[in-house]
Protein backbone atom coordinates (compact mmCIF):
# COMPACT_ATOMS: atom_id res chain seq x y z
CA UNK A 1 0.00 0.00 0.00
CA UNK A 2 1.34 3.54 -0.79
CA UNK A 3 0.88 6.43 1.35
CA UNK A 4 -0.58 5.31 4.27
CA UNK A 5 1.56 7.14 6.94
CA UNK A 6 2.34 6.42 11.03
CA UNK A 7 2.70 9.74 11.96
CA UNK A 8 1.04 11.31 9.01
CA UNK A 9 3.34 14.04 7.71
CA UNK A 10 1.87 17.65 7.14
CA UNK A 11 2.15 19.16 3.34
CA UNK A 12 1.97 22.76 4.08
CA UNK A 13 2.41 25.21 1.30
CA UNK A 14 1.67 29.24 1.24
CA UNK A 15 1.99 30.65 4.96
CA UNK A 16 2.23 28.29 7.36
CA UNK A 17 -0.70 26.73 9.08
CA UNK A 18 -1.17 24.41 11.88
CA UNK A 19 -3.12 21.13 10.39
CA UNK A 20 -1.85 18.51 8.98
CA UNK A 21 -0.80 13.64 4.88
CA UNK A 22 4.98 -22.78 -3.21
CA UNK A 23 5.42 -26.82 -2.67
CA UNK A 24 6.29 -26.28 -5.86
CA UNK A 25 7.94 -23.05 -5.50
CA UNK A 26 11.85 -23.01 -6.70
CA UNK A 27 14.14 -21.97 -4.16
CA UNK A 28 15.91 -18.42 -4.74
CA UNK A 29 19.40 -20.34 -5.29
CA UNK A 30 18.11 -22.05 -8.76
CA UNK A 31 16.36 -18.57 -9.64
CA UNK A 32 19.56 -16.62 -9.30
CA UNK A 33 21.66 -19.09 -11.03
CA UNK A 34 19.61 -18.70 -14.09
CA UNK A 35 20.01 -15.89 -16.06
CA UNK A 36 17.09 -13.70 -17.54
CA UNK A 37 18.30 -11.44 -20.08
CA UNK A 38 16.73 -8.28 -19.18
CA UNK A 39 18.53 -6.28 -21.63
CA UNK A 40 15.14 -3.81 -21.21
CA UNK A 41 15.88 -2.92 -17.69
CA UNK A 42 19.87 -2.90 -18.66
CA UNK A 43 18.46 0.46 -21.52
CA UNK A 44 16.80 2.18 -18.62
CA UNK A 45 19.79 1.98 -16.16
CA UNK A 46 22.03 3.19 -18.40
CA UNK A 47 19.65 6.20 -19.47
CA UNK A 48 17.88 5.07 -21.86
CA UNK A 49 13.93 6.15 -22.57
CA UNK A 50 11.49 3.73 -21.12
CA UNK A 51 8.98 4.38 -24.46
CA UNK A 52 11.70 3.51 -26.76
CA UNK A 53 13.07 0.23 -24.12
CA UNK A 54 12.79 -3.18 -25.95
CA UNK A 55 10.04 -5.07 -24.08
CA UNK A 56 11.86 -8.51 -22.68
CA UNK A 57 9.04 -11.15 -23.58
CA UNK A 58 9.94 -14.84 -21.82
CA UNK A 59 8.50 -17.67 -23.45
CA UNK A 60 7.71 -20.78 -21.68
CA UNK A 61 10.86 -22.97 -21.10
CA UNK A 62 11.38 -25.90 -23.83
CA UNK A 63 12.36 -28.20 -20.73
CA UNK A 64 8.64 -27.87 -19.60
CA UNK A 65 7.03 -27.61 -22.56
CA UNK A 66 4.41 -30.37 -22.34
CA UNK A 67 3.90 -29.73 -19.25
CA UNK A 68 3.44 -25.98 -19.85
CA UNK A 69 0.68 -26.92 -22.64
CA UNK A 70 -0.71 -29.04 -20.18
CA UNK A 71 -1.46 -26.00 -17.60
CA UNK A 72 -2.84 -23.82 -20.80
CA UNK A 73 -5.37 -25.82 -21.74
CA UNK A 74 -6.21 -27.29 -17.83
CA UNK A 75 -9.38 -25.97 -16.56
CA UNK A 76 -9.36 -23.67 -13.34
CA UNK A 77 -8.09 -25.62 -10.12
CA UNK A 78 -7.86 -24.94 -6.37
CA UNK A 79 -5.50 -22.37 -5.29
CA UNK A 80 -2.99 -23.57 -2.14
CA UNK A 81 -2.89 -21.48 0.56
CA UNK A 82 0.82 -23.35 1.42
CA UNK A 83 2.19 -21.97 -2.36
CA UNK A 84 1.17 -18.55 -1.50
CA UNK A 85 3.25 -19.22 1.53
CA UNK A 86 6.00 -20.55 0.21
CA UNK A 87 6.27 -17.19 -2.40
CA UNK A 88 5.92 -15.10 0.72
CA UNK A 89 8.70 -16.92 2.23
CA UNK A 90 11.49 -15.76 -0.59
CA UNK A 91 10.17 -12.78 -1.74
CA UNK A 92 10.02 -11.34 2.02
CA UNK A 93 12.21 -13.95 3.51
CA UNK A 94 15.09 -14.65 0.81
CA UNK A 95 15.11 -11.60 -0.75
CA UNK A 96 13.80 -9.18 1.78
CA UNK A 97 13.38 -5.52 1.30
CA UNK A 98 12.43 -4.36 -2.42
CA UNK A 99 12.29 -0.99 -2.50
CA UNK A 100 11.73 0.24 -5.64
CA UNK A 101 14.90 1.20 -7.84
CA UNK A 102 17.32 -1.57 -5.84
CA UNK A 103 18.59 -4.68 -6.56
CA UNK A 104 15.92 -6.04 -3.93
CA UNK A 105 13.08 -5.15 -6.12
CA UNK A 106 15.05 -6.08 -9.65
CA UNK A 107 15.19 -9.83 -7.86
CA UNK A 108 11.86 -9.51 -6.83
CA UNK A 109 11.16 -8.99 -10.51
CA UNK A 110 13.02 -11.56 -11.70
CA UNK A 111 11.27 -14.26 -9.17
CA UNK A 112 8.01 -13.33 -10.09
CA UNK A 113 8.64 -13.60 -13.92
CA UNK A 114 10.71 -16.48 -13.63
CA UNK A 115 7.01 -18.11 -11.54
CA UNK A 116 4.71 -17.26 -14.23
CA UNK A 117 6.56 -18.70 -16.88
CA UNK A 118 6.07 -21.94 -15.41
CA UNK A 119 2.96 -21.64 -14.92
CA UNK A 120 2.89 -21.75 -18.82
CA UNK A 121 2.64 -17.75 -19.35
CA UNK A 122 3.94 -15.73 -21.94
CA UNK A 123 6.01 -13.14 -19.47
CA UNK A 124 7.19 -9.69 -19.99
CA UNK A 125 9.51 -7.65 -18.04
CA UNK A 126 8.31 -4.32 -18.89
CA UNK A 127 11.05 -1.58 -18.03
CA UNK A 128 9.74 2.67 -16.64
CA UNK A 129 11.19 5.34 -14.75
CA UNK A 130 9.72 7.18 -11.89
CA UNK A 131 10.59 10.51 -9.89
CA UNK A 132 12.28 9.45 -6.50
CA UNK A 133 11.99 12.14 -4.54
CA UNK A 134 14.51 11.71 -1.66
CA UNK A 135 15.40 13.71 1.91
CA UNK A 136 18.31 12.50 3.89
CA UNK A 137 18.28 15.73 5.90
CA UNK A 138 19.47 16.21 9.03
CA UNK A 139 20.75 18.19 12.62
CA UNK A 140 23.98 16.98 13.57
CA UNK A 141 24.25 17.01 17.58
CA UNK A 142 27.46 16.65 19.67
CA UNK A 143 25.06 13.99 21.39
CA UNK A 144 23.80 12.39 18.36
CA UNK A 145 21.60 12.91 14.75
CA UNK A 146 18.00 14.32 14.56
CA UNK A 147 16.19 13.70 11.81
CA UNK A 148 14.75 16.24 9.76
CA UNK A 149 12.92 17.38 6.11
CA UNK A 150 14.56 20.27 3.93
CA UNK A 151 11.21 22.65 3.75
CA UNK A 152 10.87 22.77 -0.52
CA UNK A 153 12.90 25.38 -1.67
CA UNK A 154 16.17 24.89 0.86
CA UNK A 155 19.07 24.10 -1.29
CA UNK A 156 21.07 21.53 -1.00
CA UNK A 157 23.66 22.71 1.65
CA UNK A 158 25.06 22.38 5.11
CA UNK A 159 25.82 24.90 7.38
CA UNK A 160 27.77 24.58 11.02
CA UNK A 161 27.40 26.76 13.90
CA UNK A 162 26.79 27.19 17.51
CA UNK A 163 22.22 27.10 18.05
CA UNK A 164 20.42 29.85 19.05
CA UNK A 165 16.50 30.20 20.11
CA UNK A 166 15.25 32.71 18.39
CA UNK A 167 11.51 32.23 19.28
CA UNK A 168 8.82 32.80 16.14
CA UNK A 169 11.52 34.14 14.06
CA UNK A 170 9.93 37.54 14.09
CA UNK A 171 12.29 40.39 12.94
CA UNK A 172 11.92 41.66 16.75
CA UNK A 173 12.83 38.11 17.87
CA UNK A 174 16.57 38.27 15.87
CA UNK A 175 16.69 42.03 17.57
CA UNK A 176 17.70 40.68 21.33
CA UNK A 177 19.66 38.23 20.09
CA UNK A 178 23.24 38.04 18.39
CA UNK A 179 22.25 35.23 15.68
CA UNK A 180 25.49 35.96 13.05
CA UNK A 181 26.84 33.00 12.27
CA UNK A 182 24.80 30.81 14.19
CA UNK A 183 22.02 27.94 13.28
CA UNK A 184 18.83 29.42 15.07
CA UNK A 185 15.98 27.47 16.08
CA UNK A 186 12.55 28.67 15.38
CA UNK A 187 9.23 28.01 16.73
CA UNK A 188 6.16 26.89 13.94
CA UNK A 189 3.55 29.15 13.50
CA UNK A 190 2.39 32.91 13.21
CA UNK A 191 4.95 33.95 11.06
CA UNK A 192 4.95 32.21 7.45
CA UNK A 193 7.72 29.88 6.73
CA UNK A 194 9.23 31.79 3.52
CA UNK A 195 9.57 35.25 5.78
CA UNK A 196 11.18 33.36 9.29
CA UNK A 197 13.90 32.07 6.93
CA UNK A 198 14.65 35.28 4.85
CA UNK A 199 14.39 37.32 8.65
CA UNK A 200 17.03 34.95 9.79
CA UNK A 201 19.51 35.21 6.75
CA UNK A 202 19.01 38.99 6.66
CA UNK A 203 20.09 38.49 10.68
CA UNK A 204 23.54 36.53 9.54
CA UNK A 205 22.15 33.03 10.59
CA UNK A 206 23.77 30.58 8.67
CA UNK A 207 20.74 28.04 8.89
CA UNK A 208 17.49 27.56 10.60
CA UNK A 209 15.76 24.70 12.15
CA UNK A 210 11.92 25.15 12.77
CA UNK A 211 10.24 22.77 15.40
CA UNK A 212 7.02 21.44 14.75
CA UNK A 213 3.87 22.81 16.87
CA UNK A 214 2.18 19.71 16.98
CA UNK A 215 3.19 15.63 16.79
CA UNK A 216 4.87 14.32 13.79
CA UNK A 217 6.92 15.83 11.52
CA UNK A 218 5.72 18.09 8.68
CA UNK A 219 7.02 19.22 4.83
CA UNK A 220 6.38 23.04 4.25
CA UNK A 221 7.66 25.33 1.59
CA UNK A 222 9.72 28.47 1.06
CA UNK A 223 7.80 29.55 -1.53
CA UNK A 224 10.12 31.50 -4.06
CA UNK A 225 12.34 32.87 -1.23
CA UNK A 226 15.94 33.26 -2.04
CA UNK A 227 17.79 32.67 0.76
CA UNK A 228 21.05 30.33 0.33
CA UNK A 229 21.20 28.58 3.97
CA UNK A 230 19.38 25.42 4.63
CA UNK A 231 16.42 25.07 6.71
CA UNK A 232 14.68 22.48 7.84
CA UNK A 233 11.90 21.19 9.81
CA UNK A 234 12.11 18.92 12.96
CA UNK A 235 9.45 17.42 15.62
CA UNK A 236 8.32 18.65 18.46
CA UNK A 237 9.67 16.18 20.90
CA UNK A 238 13.00 17.47 20.03
CA UNK A 239 12.12 20.45 21.47
CA UNK A 240 13.48 20.29 24.68
CA UNK A 241 16.48 18.99 23.78
CA UNK A 242 17.49 21.60 21.04
CA UNK A 243 16.90 24.29 23.63
CA UNK A 244 18.57 23.34 26.12
CA UNK A 245 21.92 22.65 23.95
CA UNK A 246 21.48 26.42 22.45
CA UNK A 247 21.26 27.76 26.20
CA UNK A 248 24.84 25.98 26.21
CA UNK A 249 25.93 27.13 23.08
CA UNK A 250 26.57 23.61 21.70
CA UNK A 251 27.62 23.47 17.97
CA UNK A 252 25.00 21.85 15.43
CA UNK A 253 25.56 20.95 11.42
CA UNK A 254 22.10 21.72 9.46
CA UNK A 255 22.25 19.25 6.65
CA UNK A 256 19.48 20.15 3.65
CA UNK A 257 19.21 17.52 1.48
CA UNK A 258 16.04 16.89 -0.53
CA UNK A 259 15.22 16.40 -4.18
CA UNK A 260 14.42 13.97 -6.75
CA UNK A 261 15.97 11.73 -9.56
CA UNK A 262 14.78 9.78 -12.44
CA UNK A 263 14.91 5.63 -11.58
CA UNK A 264 14.42 2.34 -12.77
CA UNK A 265 11.71 0.09 -11.89
CA UNK A 266 9.94 -2.36 -13.77
CA UNK A 267 6.41 -4.21 -14.15
CA UNK A 268 6.07 -8.27 -14.79
CA UNK A 269 3.31 -9.50 -17.39
CA UNK A 270 2.04 -12.25 -17.72
CA UNK A 271 -0.29 -13.18 -20.63
CA UNK A 272 -2.81 -16.12 -21.70
CA UNK A 273 -3.06 -15.37 -25.22
CA UNK A 274 -3.48 -12.09 -27.24
CA UNK A 275 -6.47 -11.11 -25.61
CA UNK A 276 -6.45 -9.30 -22.00
CA UNK A 277 -10.26 -8.77 -20.99
CA UNK A 278 -9.33 -9.61 -17.32
CA UNK A 279 -6.37 -8.31 -14.96
CA UNK A 280 -5.15 -9.51 -11.48
CA UNK A 281 -2.66 -7.08 -9.91
CA UNK A 282 -0.20 -6.88 -7.01
CA UNK A 283 2.85 -4.75 -6.40
CA UNK A 284 5.88 -6.67 -4.89
CA UNK A 285 7.73 -3.59 -3.76
CA UNK A 286 8.16 -2.71 -0.30
CA UNK A 287 9.20 0.78 1.45
CA UNK A 288 13.37 1.02 2.36
CA UNK A 289 12.51 0.41 6.14
CA UNK A 290 11.53 -3.51 5.87
CA UNK A 291 10.67 -6.12 4.12
CA UNK A 292 7.25 -6.37 3.57
CA UNK A 293 5.97 -9.30 4.19
CA UNK A 294 2.22 -7.92 4.41
CA UNK A 295 2.72 -4.91 2.03
CA UNK A 296 2.56 -6.55 -0.17
CA UNK A 297 5.27 -9.67 -0.39
CA UNK A 298 1.28 -11.24 0.18
CA UNK A 299 -0.74 -9.96 -2.30
CA UNK A 300 2.29 -10.59 -5.26
CA UNK A 301 1.99 -14.24 -4.17
CA UNK A 302 -1.25 -14.64 -3.87
CA UNK A 303 -1.44 -13.14 -7.23
CA UNK A 304 1.28 -16.04 -8.67
CA UNK A 305 -1.08 -18.82 -6.83
CA UNK A 306 -4.37 -17.56 -8.41
CA UNK A 307 -2.07 -16.88 -11.78
CA UNK A 308 -1.20 -20.61 -11.38
CA UNK A 309 -4.75 -22.25 -11.22
CA UNK A 310 -6.92 -19.54 -12.30
CA UNK A 311 -5.51 -19.66 -16.01
CA UNK A 312 -8.03 -18.91 -18.77
CA UNK A 313 -8.52 -17.40 -21.99
CA UNK A 314 -8.50 -13.28 -21.55
CA UNK A 315 -7.24 -13.35 -17.98
CA UNK A 316 -3.52 -11.68 -18.01
CA UNK A 317 -1.53 -10.73 -14.45
CA UNK A 318 0.83 -7.73 -13.39
CA UNK A 319 2.89 -7.23 -10.54
CA UNK A 320 3.49 -3.72 -10.29
CA UNK A 321 6.78 -1.83 -9.45
CA UNK A 322 7.46 0.89 -7.26
CA UNK A 323 3.63 1.54 -6.32
CA UNK A 324 4.87 2.42 -2.60
CA UNK A 325 6.49 5.56 -4.34
CA UNK A 326 3.38 7.01 -6.02
CA UNK A 327 1.28 3.93 -8.05
CA UNK A 328 4.24 4.17 -10.69
CA UNK A 329 4.17 0.76 -11.81
CA UNK A 330 0.35 0.61 -12.63
CA UNK A 331 0.55 4.38 -13.96
CA UNK A 332 3.08 3.39 -16.37
CA UNK A 333 1.05 -0.11 -17.35
CA UNK A 334 -1.70 2.41 -18.63
CA UNK A 335 0.36 4.92 -20.13
CA UNK A 336 2.12 2.01 -22.50
CA UNK A 337 -0.94 -0.23 -22.80
CA UNK A 338 -4.22 1.42 -22.36
CA UNK A 339 -7.27 0.43 -21.21
CA UNK A 340 -9.56 -0.04 -23.96
CA UNK A 341 -10.97 -3.98 -23.82
CA UNK A 342 -10.87 -4.51 -20.04
CA UNK A 343 -13.56 -5.81 -18.49
CA UNK A 344 -12.30 -5.40 -14.91
CA UNK A 345 -9.18 -5.27 -12.59
CA UNK A 346 -8.43 -7.33 -9.30
CA UNK A 347 -5.80 -6.17 -6.88
CA UNK A 348 -4.40 -7.70 -4.02
CA UNK A 349 -2.21 -5.47 -1.59
CA UNK A 350 -2.02 -6.95 2.11
CA UNK A 351 -3.53 -10.37 2.51
CA UNK A 352 -1.88 -12.13 4.70
CA UNK A 353 -3.10 -10.49 7.92
CA UNK A 354 -7.03 -10.30 8.55
CA UNK A 355 -8.25 -7.46 10.51
CA UNK A 356 -11.17 -7.19 8.82
CA UNK A 357 -11.26 -8.12 5.19
CA UNK A 358 -12.23 -5.41 2.96
CA UNK A 359 -12.82 -4.95 -1.17
CA UNK A 360 -12.20 -1.41 -1.81
CA UNK A 361 -12.68 0.52 -4.88
CA UNK A 362 -15.28 0.83 -7.95
CA UNK A 363 -18.94 1.09 -6.22
CA UNK A 364 -20.16 -1.06 -8.76
CA UNK A 365 -17.83 -3.72 -9.00
CA UNK A 366 -17.39 -4.05 -4.87
CA UNK A 367 -21.02 -4.50 -4.74
CA UNK A 368 -21.30 -7.22 -7.44
CA UNK A 369 -18.35 -9.10 -5.57
CA UNK A 370 -19.57 -8.51 -1.67
CA UNK A 371 -22.99 -9.97 -2.96
CA UNK A 372 -20.90 -13.38 -4.50
CA UNK A 373 -19.06 -13.98 -1.10
CA UNK A 374 -22.24 -13.02 1.30
CA UNK A 375 -23.87 -15.66 -0.81
CA UNK A 376 -20.88 -17.84 -0.94
CA UNK A 377 -21.14 -17.99 3.23
CA UNK A 378 -18.48 -15.53 3.30
CA UNK A 379 -20.03 -12.64 5.45
CA UNK A 380 -16.88 -11.48 7.16
CA UNK A 381 -15.62 -9.03 3.81
CA UNK A 382 -17.31 -5.62 3.95
CA UNK A 383 -17.10 -2.38 1.55
CA UNK A 384 -14.21 -0.67 2.93
CA UNK A 385 -11.71 1.49 2.15
CA UNK A 386 -7.86 2.76 2.76
CA UNK A 387 -6.49 4.85 6.21
CA UNK A 388 -5.92 8.13 5.18
CA UNK A 389 -3.28 8.79 2.64
CA UNK A 390 -3.24 5.50 1.48
CA UNK A 391 -3.97 4.12 -1.30
CA UNK A 392 -3.25 0.88 -4.25
CA UNK A 393 -2.79 0.09 -7.78
CA UNK A 394 -6.19 -0.25 -8.30
CA UNK A 395 -6.98 3.74 -7.84
CA UNK A 396 -4.77 4.18 -11.06
CA UNK A 397 -7.33 2.09 -13.21
CA UNK A 398 -10.09 3.63 -11.56
CA UNK A 399 -9.13 6.92 -12.55
CA UNK A 400 -8.99 5.73 -16.30
CA UNK A 401 -12.34 4.36 -16.50
CA UNK A 402 -12.09 1.02 -15.56
CA UNK A 403 -13.90 -0.66 -12.83
CA UNK A 404 -10.88 -2.11 -10.16
CA UNK A 405 -11.17 -2.92 -6.31
CA UNK A 406 -8.34 -4.51 -4.23
CA UNK A 407 -8.55 -6.90 -1.93
CA UNK A 408 -7.24 -5.95 1.67
CA UNK A 409 -7.11 -7.74 5.06
CA UNK A 410 -7.70 -4.01 6.72
CA UNK A 411 -4.95 -2.15 8.29
CA UNK A 412 -1.82 -3.28 10.27
CA UNK A 413 0.01 -1.43 12.51
CA UNK A 414 3.42 -2.38 10.90
CA UNK A 415 2.61 -1.26 7.41
CA UNK A 416 6.18 0.39 6.58
CA UNK A 417 7.84 -0.92 9.64
CA UNK A 418 10.76 -3.35 10.00
CA UNK A 419 8.30 -5.26 11.89
CA UNK A 420 6.62 -5.81 8.63
CA UNK A 421 8.54 -9.42 8.59
CA UNK A 422 7.43 -13.17 7.94
CA UNK A 423 6.50 -13.31 11.80
CA UNK A 424 3.37 -10.53 10.76
CA UNK A 425 1.93 -12.76 8.39
CA UNK A 426 -0.08 -16.05 9.05
CA UNK A 427 -1.98 -18.97 7.04
CA UNK A 428 -5.32 -18.56 8.09
CA UNK A 429 -5.83 -15.10 6.61
CA UNK A 430 -3.83 -16.02 3.39
CA UNK A 431 -6.85 -18.90 3.22
CA UNK A 432 -9.61 -16.60 3.49
CA UNK A 433 -8.45 -13.73 1.24
CA UNK A 434 -7.63 -16.60 -1.40
CA UNK A 435 -10.54 -18.13 -1.84
CA UNK A 436 -12.66 -14.85 -1.56
CA UNK A 437 -10.34 -13.91 -4.75
CA UNK A 438 -11.10 -17.30 -6.55
CA UNK A 439 -14.62 -16.91 -5.88
CA UNK A 440 -14.62 -13.26 -7.49
CA UNK A 441 -12.42 -14.08 -10.61
CA UNK A 442 -15.00 -17.16 -11.52
CA UNK A 443 -17.64 -15.57 -10.13
CA UNK A 444 -17.20 -12.44 -12.39
CA UNK A 445 -15.51 -13.97 -15.20
CA UNK A 446 -18.56 -16.61 -16.17
CA UNK A 447 -20.96 -13.33 -16.01
CA UNK A 448 -21.24 -10.95 -18.26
Amino acid sequence: MVGAARPPTALVTGTDRTHPMGGGVMSLRYLLGRTLPLAALLLVACGGKPEAATIETVPPSSASATASASAVAAPPSKPDPDRVMAHLKVLAGDIGVRAAGTDGERRAAEYIAQSLKDSGYQVAVEPFTFDLRYDTSAVRLTDGNVKALALTGSPEVEARGPLVAAGMGRPEDFGLRDVKGKVVVLDRGVVPFAQKAANAFGAGAVGVIVVNNEDGQFRGTLGDSKVTIPVVAVERSERARLMTLAQSGSVATVVSAAGSRQTPSQNVVGRNGDKCEVYLGAHYDSVPEGPGANDNASGSSMLLELARTQKRAGLCVVAFGAEEYGLWGSQAYIKQHGVAGIRFVLNFDMVAKVSGAQVVGDPALQEKILSMLKQAGKAGFRPGQFPPFATSDHASFVSAGVPAVTFYAGDDPQIHQPGDNLSNVDRASVETMLSAGELAINGLMSTR
